[in-house]
């Protein structure tokens, strides 16, 4: 009853919006304002991705080969605007517009294991979720707020299921949640400097995530409470940064990137546990280049280093930890 309420109210408003529009210039529809720009370096952020790394296999995998195996993390999905209103005039700075927007957002991550019989898919999480997005006005457009409402819901492998039940102590678990996330952002931007390696952006952002009721993933086998898997709480934490510096204009080697980008993201992530789950920092920090126009909302690519050392985002895989060194690859429209 809540969602059908929740999905009217958003085409009422988004309706109501559309009729202002026509009346008064501050009222806008389907424009991306980049009132919060997707953090780089939050690994679950919703863009269309390839990330390749080798690390340990996860339990269970079906395969004869020894050693480190060779994966793939791929993301497909986005920010989608509806509705939103200025608080001023748009100026020349594509990054001080300040107002306010409402937009959903969806996307689906998939992990794949090229090592394992029939190079399986691991395991993929889903999700859909919406909210709003601000930037503050006057004196305070150096700050941005975004808030998500998001349900995650998580589906192991068929081929991977298949190989791994053959082990008695392999279990499924029905990892599904709701969630509210809120995120603050201070950022400066430069413009569009001239000078090889001058500073074109940084920003700093903290934010936290909170379930919407306590966390029992059952055991399909056992459903029971016992057996569940559980998380060391309903709140997790995150502190990132990112910092954009301005790369050559003209051609070089064929090559025209428009930035060199740094960023790290630390995420307070719960590790999942049957008995004695816990909160874990997790680190991850990329480098690399952007080809595109990243601050007009042009068409980007980014190639990116990633260091990456926590908890396993995947899903029930969340009971595991990682570290990896890769390499992504992402598309931006």
């Amino acid at each position: 009853m809540m969602r059908n309420f929740n999905l009217l109210f958003l085409t009422v408003l988004a309706a109501s919006f559309a009729a202002l529009n026509a009346q008064d210039g501050r009222f806008y529809t389907m424009e991306d304002e980049q009132y919060f720009k997707p953090m780089i370096a939050n690994i679950r952020t919703p863009v269309n991705h390839i990330r390749m790394y080798r690390d340990e296999p996860v339990p269970f995998v079906n395969s004869e080969r020894e050693g480190k195996h060779t994966f793939w993390d791929v993301a497909f999905g986005g920010y989608f605007p509806l509705v939103g209103v200025r608080f001023g005039a748009v100026g020349d700075n594509p990054m001080r517009r300040s107002g306010l927007a409402l937009y959903v957002s969806g996307s689906a991550h998939v992990l794949q294991d090229f090592d394992a019989y029939s190079s399986d898919i691991i395991n993929t999480d889903y999700r859909i979720g919406g909210g709003a997005v601000m930037r503050f006005p006057a004196s305070l457009n150096f700050l941005s707020l975004r808030y998500r409402y998001f349900h995650e819901s998580s589906h192991v492998g068929d081929e991977f299921t298949l190989g791994a039940s053959g082990d008695d102590e392999f279990r499924r678990y029905n990892v599904s949640y709701e969630a509210n996330e809120v995120y603050l952002a201070g950022d400066h931007y430069a413009n569009e400097n001239e000078g090889f390696l001058t500073l074109s952006y940084v920003r700093l952002y903290g934010g936290f995530r909170a379930l919407t009721k306590e966390p029992l993933f059952e055991d399909f086998s056992d459903p029971g409470e016992e057996a569940a898997l559980k998380t060391a709480g309903k709140n997790e934490s995150q502190l990132g940064g990112e910092v954009f510096l301005q790369a050559w204009r003209r051609p070089y080697l064929f090559i025209i990137p428009q930035y060199f980008v740094v960023a790290a993201d630390f995420y307070r992530r719960d590790r999942y546990a049957v008995v004695d789950p816990a909160s874990v920092w997790s680190t991850h920090v990329v480098a690399g280049a952007i080809l595109g126009r990243y601050f007009d909302n042009g068409r980007t690519v980014r190639w990116t280093i990633n260091y990456y050392k926590g908890v396993n985002p995947h899903g029930q895989f969340r009971s595991g930890e990682i570290e990896y060194v890769g390499l992504d690859v992402a598309i931006g429209f």
